[in-house]
């Protein structure tokens, strides 16, 4: 059975800015349109300011629990409570 392309998938996954680790956190991705992805993420370990990381990016890597990567820049957020929300181009799902 094949999921309806607006439905939410969740997850757990990691950030990553040069290839060095900076979180982990809970993402919920849902298709944006065909050809973005849309979603949220809530930090649960690491760093919690992805609008000023420690190491200077200007776009992170979200590994998902598959293993799939996606870049993506944090549109919206609080860096106390750790939740964001981003877009990036389409995943090969």
């Amino acid at each position: 059975m094949i999921a309806h392309p607006r439905t939410p998938r969740v997850g757990i996954g990691s950030i990553y800015v040069s290839g060095i680790w900076l979180a982990q956190v809970q993402y919920t991705l849902k298709n944006d349109s065909a050809y973005t992805l849309a979603g949220a993420l809530h930090i649960l370990d690491g760093e919690r300011d992805l609008f000023v990381p420690p190491i200077p990016a200007d776009s992170f890597t979200l590994e998902l629990a598959d293993g799939r990567q996606c870049s993506f820049v944090p549109a919206t957020g609080n860096p106390v409570s750790g939740a964001y929300t981003f877009s990036s181009p389409m995943l090969p799902m």
